[in-house]
């Protein structure tokens, strides 16, 4: 819109006074794992049965697409079992968690375990340097503030249990 002298009007709560700002995040959701697991309940209507139908084809097909259509019904399972992807603030390790999935649904489950744990050694490393600073005062500092890399994982897993960063189970 335009006013009497030609200047643009703002149009509140619209207009964004052609400044834009662009939030990134990297993380993905994907609900495929439910999407076969789920049944048709008998409380649904006949047309969101058929939705549930066609939608289910089309992720049977991306993972044939994907991963191939030799043993589709053992990807398809093993896709299923995988479950939802959790979340992550840190962008690389959903990469790395594509590739442990990767490996589990295309039937190597050696290479799928390999991978899984040495994400989950990756991520108690990353927890470790990242959290280290913030517990400057605690005894247990002293042991992990000159590493860049452990190898003692009992050490870590056991300073991370002393510092109040894990939920109560």
């Amino acid at each position: 819109m335009v006013d009497a002298i030609g200047k643009k009007k703002r149009i509140l709560g619209v207009s964004d006074r052609e400044v834009r700002r662009y939030r990134i995040f990297s993380f993905d959701f994907d609900s495929t794992p439910r999407d076969l697991t789920e049944t048709p309940g008998e409380d649904w209507s006949e047309e969101a049965k058929l939705q549930w139908q066609q939608r289910r084809e089309q992720r049977v097909a991306g993972i044939a697409s994907d991963y191939g259509e030799r043993n589709l019904d053992q990807k398809v399972a093993d896709f299923a079992a995988f479950g939802a992807k959790p979340f992550s603030i840190v962008a690389h390790h959903n990469a790395m968690f594509d590739h442990v999935r990767t490996a589990f649904v295309s039937g190597g489950y050696y290479a799928a375990l390999t991978g899984a744990c040495a994400l989950g050694e990756r991520i108690l490393s990353h927890l470790m340097l990242d959290l280290r600073d913030h517990y400057k005062t605690t005894p247990q500092y002293k042991h992990v503030y000159r590493k860049n890399s452990f190898d003692r994982w009992s050490l870590v897993i056991d300073t991370l249990g002393c510092w109040p960063v894990e939920p109560d189970n």
